[in-house]
């Protein structure tokens, strides 16, 4: 038991260092403030991704 409450402990520390570094109170509200982030980021990566290829290909117009 005691170890159990131990572990619980160290989660709840966890979630309190969570809350004070994002401002957030709501479990939930940091869990979807995380996956929007990481939706965002993916997106990002792609718009990234896209942006070097048109680049690429307007340096190959351009020397033509």
């Amino acid at each position: 038991m005691k170890n159990e409450m131990k572990n619980h402990a160290q989660i709840e520390q966890a979630f309190q260092n969570i809350r004070t570094a994002t401002g957030l109170s709501d479990v939930n509200e940091i869990v979807q403030n995380f996956m929007t982030r990481e939706q965002t980021y993916s997106h990002l990566l792609m718009q990234v991704s896209d942006n070097e290829r048109k680049i690429d290909k307007l340096r190959l117009d351009h020397e033509q």
